[in-house]
């Protein structure tokens, strides 16, 4: 029986197209530059064209050759464009036209297409051909998604067994089982999503075993340039999307304020922020911004510091937000904003984490120990300037979002991030990765302020720095008052014959402690008063003043010197000033209060004082006593 000429044209022209697209978007997992010039000569070899079935070569040598310059596309290519990985659904929808042409295809050819061996001298083992096929429909259930199959190779594998084989092959047959393979391809249940795997730099990690054409796989050393290739710079930074803490948590827990901070009305409200500013230095507010200006003068500094310091709470990451915009940078000036926690003698500051400007230079500023440890713009691990992950250029001279993280643990590590102007997102720009790389803490005190700065050094230049809010978290829920904190009491304290207000005591935070500024700032949790009046009609008056000015030479004592930073003075007796948190009558002869106060929330810091005053409309005397827990 005379073969009859198959139409391989309809075939290729319709699926093909799908064919293409649907390898190298699925199971390639690799779009190359040019694709047409890689994938289009495998169509080329048959759209178009009546390819008469008179011999297997006549179906294998175009394919063949054409898969062959795939190979060679794949392996001589220079780049790679992008990484696409689809979701299986899609990719089984796409497969749908591939089956759905091939059923045609068989249905209206019923008639047996045979290559004759004793015309054509060609014989295929078809039973080889099968199995391959069979072993193919078993293994599919078992693979894994995680697991990057290009499935093109089982072709290639079919067409390099008709050319090597001499048995007679029914190509009605054979069809039949690609459709079943690729049936069982499309049919294949849903698996668990693929898990994503990241790099230390928070890049999303793709794993590519295979690249197309005819069984040509790439060498090992192929697929990990391949690899590094698409991880480092085709792929954005997925993690840095992820509502992360500084210890790489998945937040889910709400930020826990410690302080905050915005400047549309001042910036000389003192019980916010305290300004340093030598005259013509200035710190002032203008368009919503707090601004620190150095002047003309040479060797000018301003600065502007939160009230509120960044109590360190261990095993808690750190997290401050805030804006800000720098001057054109000049040669021998400097230019912060960040926490730092005090001003430094030899470096701008003792101990914090900052972005700024050290002369013309971009870049990010940790202080240890009134040391200065910079890492210069051109060393991030993103430099702003277009080409990073980012793909964002910075302008320093505008409005920035930017992020400061911390681990602490005195071996953390710090993370810097900016909002891009493109997402609205935070993308990290540089990560500085400190454990089992040194011998020391990465800043002697993790205590900070928020601090914008500015320093002219010996130039004439004003160098000006502004800032329009800024906020400091702790990552997770924090309480004020923690099992471990030390507690303390005055004891009672009492004073006679009193009519007049006078101060029955006063206690203090120390500006230093242990040798060092102190940062430990107490909270007042209960006070306690009662009075004896020399009159059963007796009026008394019991206050809370914060931060008065006591007459009669006060003489503070430590209450407990190595375990608390609070000392207490009973021999001021005159108040001038100050706030009065709260004050409490004492009606007749005998008459007590007991008040807790926690839920207040009453916190002095370094250099605070709270005196409890009374008064009596009759000669009387007074006891008192405070209870406070220390924040360590």
């Amino acid at each position: 029986m005379e073969p009859k000429p198959f139409d391989f044209s309809g075939l290729s022209k319709e699926i093909f197209a799908n064919w293409k697209a649907f390898f190298r978007d699925n199971f390639v997992f690799t779009k190359v530059i040019n694709t047409k010039e890689i994938s289009d000569p495998v169509v080329e070899a048959i759209q178009n064209k009546e390819i008469p079935i008179v011999s297997a070569d006549d179906i294998s040598s175009p394919i063949v050759d054409a898969l062959y310059k795939v190979q060679e596309a794949v392996e001589n290519r220079e780049e790679v464009e992008t990484i696409s990985v689809k979701n299986i659904e899609q990719a089984r929808t796409d497969m749908t036209d591939v089956i759905s042409v091939l059923k045609d295809i068989l249905e209206k050819d019923t008639q047996e297409i045979v290559v004759n061996p004793a015309k054509n001298d060609v014989t295929i083992d078809l039973k080889s051909i099968t199995d391959k096929l069979e072993e193919l429909k078993k293994a599919i259930p078992k693979i894994e998604k995680s697991e990057i199959k290009d499935y093109s190779s089982l072709f290639s594998e079919i067409v390099d067994t008709i050319k090597t084989k001499k048995e007679p092959v029914d190509y009605s047959k054979l069809l039949l089982s690609i459709s079943d393979v690729l049936s069982l391809i499309y049919s294949k249940p849903e698996e668990e999503p693929i898990p994503f795997e990241f790099d230390d730099l928070g890049r999303l990690k793709v794993n590519v075993d295979r690249a197309g054409g005819g069984g040509g796989g790439l060498t090992q050393i192929e697929s990990e340039k391949l690899q590094t290739l698409a991880t480092e710079e085709t792929l954005t930074a997925f993690k840095n999307k992820l509502p992360l803490t500084a210890f790489g948590d998945l937040r889910t827990a709400e930020l826990s304020p410690i302080f905050q901070g915005s400047f549309e009305y001042t910036v000389d409200n003192t019980e916010l922020t305290e300004n340093s500013a030598v005259a013509p230095a200035t710190v002032t507010q203008a368009n919503g911004m707090a601004v620190v200006t150095t002047s003309t003068t040479a060797g000018k500094k301003a600065s502007l510091k939160s009230k509120t310091h960044a109590k360190y709470m261990a095993g808690l990451g750190g997290l401050l937000r805030f804006t800000a915009i720098f001057t054109t940078p000049v040669a021998g000036t400097f230019q912060w904003a960040g926490i730092m926690d005090e001003l430094g003698s030899t470096a701008s500051f003792k101990n914090g984490f900052s972005i700024g400007y050290n002369g013309t230079s971009l870049c990010i500023a940790r202080f240890q120990n009134d040391v200065l440890f910079q890492v210069n713009r051109d060393s991030w691990d993103d430099k702003l300037d277009g080409t990073g992950a980012s793909g964002m250029t910075i302008d320093t001279t505008k409005l920035n979002v930017f992020e400061i993280r911390f681990q602490y643990l005195g071996g953390g590590a710090i993370q810097f991030f900016v909002e891009d102007d493109s997402t609205g997102n935070f993308v990290v720009f540089h990560k500085i990765l400190y454990a089992n790389l040194n011998t020391s803490p990465s800043v002697y005190n993790p205590n900070f302020h928020y601090f914008i700065f500015a320093d002219n050094g010996a130039t004439t230049n004003s160098i000006v720095v502004k800032s329009a809010s800024y906020a400091y978290f702790i990552e997770g829920k924090s309480e004020l008052s923690e099992i471990h904190q030390p507690q303390f009491s005055s004891g009672a304290k009492q004073k006679s014959a009193v009519t007049s207000e006078v101060a029955i005591f006063t206690i203090k935070v120390k500006t230093s402690y242990a040798g060092k500024t102190n940062f430990i700032p107490i909270l007042i949790e209960n006070i306690g008063a009662s009075i004896e009046a020399s009159s059963a009609n007796n009026l008394g008056i019991i206050r809370l003043v914060r931060n008065t000015t006591l007459g009669e030479a006060p003489f503070y004592s430590d209450i407990n010197t190595t375990d608390s930073v609070v000392s207490i003075d009973t021999a001021g007796i005159t108040v001038t000033g100050g706030k009065t948190l709260m004050s409490f009558q004492l009606a007749g002869k005998n008459d007590k209060i007991n008040e807790r106060l926690l839920d207040l929330k009453l916190i002095l810091q370094d250099g605070d004082t709270i005196t409890l005053t009374g008064s009596s409309a009759n000669l009387a005397t007074i006891n008192g006593n405070i209870l406070w827990k220390e924040l360590f």
